[in-house]
């Protein structure tokens, strides 16, 4: 499932074994692809709602339905950056509230918020500021002082958060301000931190240290970062 606006807001359906389009999806005004379940995926919508398509054996749409509206865009907007556990996709706000959707059968459903930043002067901000482990765990990039506009200039600490406690585990104080952050799927898992000289930090969770830098000596901008399955 590919994105695509063109200047309407779709997904296109790609069958990778014979590589072929075999179905573009109108979204009606919502945009990207969060996938759920073995044949869905859902798209945020601009008037706040959510709206999730469930998918045939041959790439058609077989069942379409929305969400009310919780997504407060003129207030509190949600980051269209994500992380999934289980069957409950997590998006931060800009106003520092977890806002978690559980996606399935039927249309999603949105879980109360959690203000986890409630009385802090820290917010999250980066580009990809949000991620989760295998433990159920998920990690966000705050800033300091965040004002309207900084929300995609990074921040110094990473927030370990348990979702369903809804407790601050600990908090992760970085060498430097970041802007992206990513944890492996390992046993021992490490969290790799894109920094403003677009270099990437490994940080040992174990001890939440920097151990190295990889990169800075090369042209490159590692804004997303994406884990996998060791074997992959």
């Amino acid at each position: 499932m590919v994105y695509t606006f063109t200047p309407a807001t779709g997904v296109a359906v790609i069958d990778l074994d014979s590589r072929k389009l075999v179905n573009e999806i109108d979204t009606g005004g919502c945009i990207l692809a969060y996938p759920f379940g073995d044949q869905g995926f859902a798209s945020l919508c601009g008037d706040g709602r959510m709206a999730s398509f469930l998918l045939d054996d041959s790439g058609k749409v077989a069942q379409r339905d929305e969400s009310g509206a919780f997504n407060d865009i003129e207030n509190n907007p949600l980051f269209t950056m994500s992380t999934t556990i289980g069957d409950v996709t997590y998006f931060p706000s800009f106003e520092g509230y977890l806002q978690g959707v559980q996606l399935g059968d039927g249309a999603p459903k949105p879980l109360e918020q959690w203000h986890f930043a409630e009385g802090t002067d820290r917010k999250p901000s980066g580009w990809q500021m949000i991620t989760g482990d295998t433990l159920g765990r998920i990690y966000v990039l705050m800033r300091k002082n965040a004002q309207p506009g900084d929300h995609k200039f990074g921040g110094d600490e990473v927030w370990v958060l348990d979702p369903k406690k809804r407790q601050v585990l600990r908090k992760i104080e970085l060498s430097e301000e970041s802007v992206s952050i990513e944890v492996s799927h390992a046993a021992k898992p490490i969290m790799l931190v894109t920094n403003n000289s677009m270099a990437l930090d490994v940080y040992d969770l174990s001890s939440d240290k920097k151990v190295r830098t990889i990169g800075g000596f090369i042209s490159a901008m590692p804004i997303l970062l994406h884990a996998f399955e060791s074997g992959q």
